[in-house]
């Protein structure tokens, strides 16, 4: 399955389609974690505007889909995607990774 997900990143790469690319790779997250999760609500955070329908299709069982486009002010949401399951919130936006690699990185050095 891993190998299969580089592949279709390292064509994105060769054809040269950078604004689908972070766009794919948050599909492809969404895709192992609707495996692992019963997901109920999904927000998806993106400045490229996003073909609503490539992603219900791809995520049928979720009750609810949320696609917000070219609302994302800079300071606030990189991008990414934030989901709700039966009992936990997951976070996946650009902006608490970076937020997690600061704290991480400024225990590491205090």
């Amino acid at each position: 399955m891993i190998s299969n997900f580089l592949l279709k990143l390292i064509k994105l790469l060769i054809n040269d389609n950078r604004e689908l690319f972070f766009i794919y790779i948050c599909l492809e997250y969404i895709k192992i974690l609707k495996q692992k999760l019963s997901i109920i609500d999904l927000f998806f955070l993106s400045k490229k505007p996003i073909i609503k329908y490539n992603i219900i299709f791809l995520l049928k069982k979720i009750d609810k889909t949320y696609i917000i486009n070219n609302n994302i002010d800079n300071n606030n949401l990189i991008g990414g995607f934030l989901l709700k399951g039966e009992y936990q919130y997951c976070n996946f936006t650009i902006n608490n990774f970076l937020k997690k690699i600061k704290n991480y990185v400024g225990y590491k050095i205090c």
